[in-house]
């Protein structure tokens, strides 16, 4: 089905509820010299000179090149870490969007952790510019390099995608590294948007949403000499290249010629929101919509794809392209994508195929509202993982028919009361203010409302999270926090075997299935 619209309209309902604050171990505009995480401050140089990042602890492969410095004030875009705050590594995202929370949830599971959501409040310390996505996956590649570990190997299948969720759990099942192959950025000035599109090496996607008034940018490889260096480093580190992306129209209402072959493709969002009493937003638009071009090949929804789930046919055909020319062969390549709704449905089928390879059986369902994910819980606790924007209205209604299956399979193998002690659903109205009730009728079909979890609520602290009844409760990424440190509860320990990409194919048909391309 298509979801050409879905932009997240409902955030308005929550916005300047609450705020994260970073703490330890952060990463951000502020300090340059904070800019890496720790364990990945030694350097080495090139014998041209020139400064790559060596991760401490990771013995005889060293000699792997893991990208170099930024020598620039890092991005405003930041990820942050907390070793005390819980029993377990606590990592946080700030100033970008779901690339951020997607990128922090595999740190996280790869770290045995958790993770919340993302600072709602932009706090933008360096608008965009022309090496801001570059900047960014530089500093994603050396969080990477802090964790690798049995949960996360960097040399193994890697994973380009767009910041849907399918992708996250493609990653932990493989045990591999989630690359985003789309930045959000954000500006005040078209001069501003203009400069990330590279002269034509980018696809620049601008849009609006609520938590900014300017406007945002989703920054794409449009060419091989759009996609950030340190991605050309990870794909010759990897065995095979796994891209993911929905296939889902976009909605553009036309496209800005920047000039020197640069476009800014504008979505449907930015003439909305203009028009909603945000001042720079209805200024940019002012300046922007004379100069549109309504017919151009740059405004094509069928090709540049839903804005934030979906990736351009240029952007995959650009990292096919630079696959290649590292001269490992075409056959490597794995291309998954289908509907936004399907690549939610495949999760579960995804997570028990996982689950089987490791000798464990599901015992609970986790409901993960759009950017809540706590992989780790899902893993430890061996519960099947259901992600989505949404639960309980009409386009995503097949997911909740999907955890209505899920718990009766499991409720039949065990017993209801069991079920309950490993099921939790954590919502927060964004996409959907009918998921609470949603939760209350799933619960009860399941026979597990008098012991499943629920938290109702933003994963971002200071916000409140609720129970359904309105009573307060830790929000999801303190609630996993604590079911991880009550280790009597988990499964038995054992040592995690990733699946192969052949398994991940077979797992997520025919929900998302191999592109023809």
């Amino acid at each position: 089905m298509s979801l050409s619209r879905l932009w997240m309209p409902t955030i308005a309902l929550i916005l300047h509820q609450s705020f994260c604050t970073g703490k330890q171990h952060t990463s951000s505009a502020d300090d340059p010299h904070t800019q890496l995480p720790p364990h990945v401050q030694r350097l080495r140089r090139r014998p041209d000179g020139t400064t790559l990042i060596a991760p401490t602890g990771v013995g005889h492969r060293h000699h792997h090149n893991k990208g170099p410095t930024i020598d620039r004030p890092p991005p405003g875009w930041s990820i942050s870490r907390n070793d005390t705050a819980f029993a377990v590594p606590y990592f946080q995202a700030a100033n970008g969007g779901s690339d951020g929370s997607m990128v922090t949830a595999r740190l996280a599971g790869a770290a045995g952790g958790v993770s919340d959501t993302r600072a709602l409040p932009i706090s933008v310390t360096r608008r965009a510019d022309s090496h801001y996505a570059a900047d960014v996956a530089k500093l994603v590649s050396s969080w990477y390099a802090s964790v690798e570990g049995p949960l996360l190997n960097l040399y193994g299948p890697m994973v380009l995608a767009s910041s849907h969720r399918t992708a996250l759990y493609v990653g932990e099942a493989l045990h591999a590294p989630v690359y985003p192959a789309q930045t959000l950025a954000f500006a005040d000035t078209v001069v501003q948007a203009c400069a990330t599109t590279l002269s034509g090496a980018s696809t620049v996607l601008v849009g609006a949403d609520y938590d900014y008034d300017g406007v945002w940018l989703w920054i794409k490889p449009a060419r091989v000499d759009g996609i950030p260096p340190v991605h050309g480093v990870a794909l010759q580190n990897a065995s095979e290249l796994v891209i993911l992306r929905t296939s889902d129209p976009g909605e553009y209402v036309g496209a800005l010629d920047c000039g020197g072959g640069g476009w800014l493709s504008v979505h449907s969002s930015l003439p909305e929101l203009a028009a909603r009493g945000h001042p720079k937003l209805a200024a940019l638009w002012a300046e922007i919509e004379p100069l549109l071009v309504m017919n151009s090949s740059h405004a094509d929804g069928a090709t540049l794809r839903q804005w934030e789930w979906g990736l351009p046919d240029v952007t995959v055909a650009a990292y096919t392209a630079a696959w290649i020319a590292t001269g490992k062969p075409a056959s490597a390549i794995t291309i998954l994508e289908g509907g936004v709704v399907d690549g939610y449905l495949a999760v579960p089928k995804l997570w028990r195929a996982y689950f089987a390879h490791n000798g464990a059986s599901a015992r609970g369902v986790q409901l993960e509202s759009y950017w809540v994910a706590q992989p780790t819980l899902a893993r430890q606790d061996g519960v099947v993982p259901i992600p989505s924007y949404a639960f309980y209205k009409p386009d995503f209604l097949p997911l909740y028919s999907a955890a209505v299956a899920e718990l009766a399979a499991i409720v039949n193998r065990t017993s209801a009361a069991a079920t309950a002690n490993h099921t939790r659903a954590f919502i927060n109205k964004v996409g959907s203010a009918t998921d609470v009730e949603g939760v209350e009728r799933l619960y009860a079909a399941a026979g597990v409302e008098h012991g499943a979890w629920a938290s109702v609520g933003l994963d971002c602290p200071p916000a409140v999270c609720t129970d359904v009844f309105g009573d307060q409760v830790p929000c999801p990424h303190v609630h996993a926090s604590t079911v991880l440190a009550n280790n009597h509860t988990l499964l038995p320990s054992r040592t995690w075997k990733p699946l192969t990409v052949a398994q991940v194919r077979e797992a997520l048909a025919p929900q998302w299935g191999p592109s023809l391309q």
